[in-house]
């Protein structure tokens, strides 16, 4: 019997996914177990999916995005991104095994069997040859980006988005309005599946909608917004219901990223020629990799798309505005090399009186002249006569060009708010810049960079169309079937991972006792481990610990690190009056000191405090507090505030409030705002402050800055008084005078 060759090549593609799958996602795979209890950062994703496995399974649907760790904080679940869709798709595994790791491990690993499998049929959708395909969906799948991330299952989950493609294709083909529906179902599906993927493809699926709507002249737009309202809607509650649990907490604690934090996320352009984890290409291109998460889409995938490019192009003239052009390119060089030269001066007479900080000072003035010199040198390229038949040639396909532009639009975020080169500032990139301010959620992500791993969905389509161009330009039939095997095997040796072959990993290493005593303990309560680490990230192991003991945990670990918690990270010895006031406040009953460099601190003894060591394993001493009790900050707080002045200079100062309770701390977990009157004198209007307060640790003597002053203000000996009471409260407010600290 002689098989079909179709069959043929399913089997092989079937073969090297399962295969991939395997390399790609090992040690998270279907295969092995016990790899986190090795792991840190990876913790975290484990013990959010555990989480919500457990809530779900429980029937607990009000916990979903509650948590046990940052205790006495609520919704901790959300200090990070939550995996709602990929928990509940394996809840009937969960339900049978009650094993939530061999979970994880099975929809990572089956991630990336469906990310390939999605991508075929897409690319089959779009009328590409089964080969074509084929590449297609091992250039998705197998990317550099999701073998960087392959241990994270909110990341690998992407299989969801070539789906909702496939659908929307669909409609516009056929006019059907349920394929939109089926559309809106997938994107749900991967928006709660990942935050961070979800809020990309959002931007992505925009402009690419827009596109095959505009490619649509047939197509008005009464009939497109009645079709899409009712899928539409759907997409907006169910984003809307995954997001607002993080809108509040960031809203609660004061969570913002830093415009600066996406800068030096986003990727360098080299970032892009990096095969960082490819077997043969790694060692190579190593010193490319200047970006976190690995942007490089293959290079076989850039060299199918640039052969699409051109086989489809059409002659064309350069632009008329040429020479034009050329000449105000050359005047804009020269007053930028004026400007360059006289920068220093420049700076002092412009910016001097402006609001930017001094390190902004060169940084700001040294983009407004380098911005345009980079846009007007990329227009000028635009112009010549190989840009315009090359975008001749793209208007004229209604593949090629949505999915271009929905990798170039990718790429251009993914460089963050300024594009660099080798972590040199060339130029601003407006549109990540106003998506930062504008696109909802964009700006609580720090890692911008991570949208390249879109960038391989849309080259995945556009190098089928290449493949399959090169395979119709050659007639001979052996050279055509040796072609695509070379392109297949070039492939291949590019997306072997560096890690290679490996064996099931079964080992598992034994829990510590500490953690299976707590486990049996019936008493609950608050659990601290020391040290608190800081920076909080290796306080990852203790989450991943709580996963056992299931009690509440007062360290923690996320996207953001709350105040509470670095001020725990402070304390360097447990003994001391102050530190035993914060463990109060927190209300820990169980404290657990580890051993640091093979040796327990010298405070750790028999009795600290209201801790009693009741246990000591090998590498743990275990203290208990039997009447721990959460302190929560009073109603009538302010009472305990000291109005005074913190001097930074002869020029620059603040009014301050010290908070006052030597004897108790307290913990606050609501925000809290008040109104205050600030009274300087008869010959002064009084001035309405607002003053919001996030939860913290609160100690005695610490401050809370009210307002910046400068000038001769600072000198002054009485800064007066200010009344303070609660928003809309009809009680009357506290006096506090003024109280120099001189």
């Amino acid at each position: 019997m002689v098989l079909n060759k179709s069959v043929v090549n399913i089997g092989i593609w079937i073969f090297l996914t399962l295969l991939l799958s395997y390399q790609y996602s090992y040690p998270f795979d279907i295969f092995s177990y016990g790899a986190f209890l090795w792991q840190t950062d990876i913790s975290l994703s484990m013990w959010i999916f555990n989480w919500q496995l457990t809530q779900l399974s429980s029937g607990n649907l009000e916990f979903l995005f509650s948590g046990n760790m940052f205790f006495p904080l609520e919704n901790s679940a959300v200090f990070s991104v939550n995996m709602l869709s990929t928990a509940i798709l394996s809840l009937p595994l969960f339900l049978i095994t009650g094993n939530s790791e061999l979970c994880y491990n099975t929809f990572n690993f089956l991630s990336f069997l469906l990310c390939s499998f999605s991508m075929f049929l897409l690319a089959r959708r779009l009328k590409l040859d089964i080969s074509s395909a084929i590449v297609a969906s091992l250039i998705f799948s197998f990317s550099e980006f999701r073998l960087y991330i392959h241990s994270y299952l909110n990341l690998t989950t992407m299989q969801w988005m070539p789906l909702t493609l496939l659908f929307l294709h669909r409609y516009f083909d056929e006019g059907n309005k349920r394929n939109l529906i089926w559309a809106s179902i997938f994107y749900c599906l991967q928006i709660t599946a990942s935050a961070h993927i979800g809020i990309f493809f959002s931007i992505l699926l925009l402009a690419f909608t827009a596109v095959l709507f505009s490619q649509n002249p047939s197509l008005n737009w009464k009939t497109f917004f009645r079709d899409s309202a009712v899928p539409v809607f759907i997409a907006l509650i169910i984003a809307t219901a995954n997001y607002y649990p993080y809108w509040k907490v960031a809203h609660n604690l004061g969570f913002e990223r830093d415009f600066d934090e996406q800068i030096r996320y986003g990727a360098n352009l080299e970032a892009y020629l990096s095969a960082a984890h490819s077997y043969f290409l790694g060692p190579l291109t190593k010193n490319f990799g200047k970006s976190e998460g690995f942007a490089s889409p293959r290079y076989i995938a850039i060299f199918l798309t640039i052969f699409a490019l051109v086989a489809y192009r059409v002659k064309a003239l350069p632009s008329s505005y040429l020479r034009k052009f050329d000449l105000i390119l050359v005047i804009t060089a020269a007053v930028a090399w004026l400007v360059w030269k006289y920068q220093t001066l420049l700076v002092s007479a412009i910016l001097g009186n402006l609001s930017f900080t001094d390190t902004w000072d060169d940084r700001v003035f040294q983009l407004i002249y380098r911005t345009p010199i980079v846009f007007l040198v990329l227009a000028r390229l635009s112009l010549t006569g190989f840009a315009i038949s090359i975008f001749k040639g793209l208007r004229n396909h209604k593949i090629l060009l949505p999915y271009s532009i929905f990798a170039l639009l990718a790429f251009i975020i993914s460089l963050g708010p300024l594009i660099k080169v080798n972590d040199y500032e060339l130029a601003l990139n407006p549109i990540t810049t106003i998506l930062f301010f504008i696109f909802p959620g964009f700006d609580s992500i720090r890692a911008v960079s991570r949208i390249s791993g879109l960038v391989p969905l849309g080259l995945a389509i556009t190098s089928g169309i290449g493949f399959s161009i090169l395979r119709t330009k050659i007639d001979n039939r052996v050279l055509k079937n040796m072609t695509s095997v070379l392109v297949l095997a070039l492939l291949l040796f590019e997306i072997y991972p560096a890690k290679g072959l490996n064996y099931p990993h079964r080992k598992r290493p034994e829990v510590q006792a500490e953690y299976l005593w707590l486990k049996e303990t019936s008493i609950a309560g608050p659990v601290l481990e020391w040290p608190v680490h800081s920076p909080f990230d290796g306080n990852s192991i203790y989450v991943e610990r709580s996963i056992i003991h299931k009690k509440p945990l007062v360290n923690g670990f996320g996207s953001y690190e709350w105040s509470g918690q670095k001020k725990l990270g402070g304390i360097k010895d447990l003994s001391t009056q102050e530190s035993l006031l914060s463990l109060y406040a927190f209300g820990v009953r169980y404290l657990l000191v580890h051993r640091v460099a093979g040796v327990f601190p010298s405070w750790a003894i028999e009795r600290m405090g209201n801790f009693r060591l009741i246990r000591e394993f090998k590498d743990t001493r275990l203290y208990v507090h039997e009447k721990a009790a959460t302190q929560f900050l009073p109603e009538d707080f302010w009472a305990n505030f000291k109005f005074s002045l913190e001097t930074k200079s002869s020029s620059k100062c603040y009014l301050i409030l010290k908070f006052q309770s030597p004897e108790t701390y307290f913990i606050s977990k609501k925000k809290k705002t008040l109104t205050a009157i600030w009274d300087r004198g008869p010959d002064l209007p009084p001035q309405k402050l607002k003053i919001t307060f996030y939860p913290t640790l609160w100690r005695h003597e610490d401050i809370f800055r009210l307002k910046k002053i400068t000038g001769k203000e600072c000198q002054a000996t009485d800064q007066g008084s200010i009344g303070i009471g609660a928003v809309n409260s009809k009680e009357p407010p506290v006096i506090l005078d003024f109280q120099s600290t001189q």
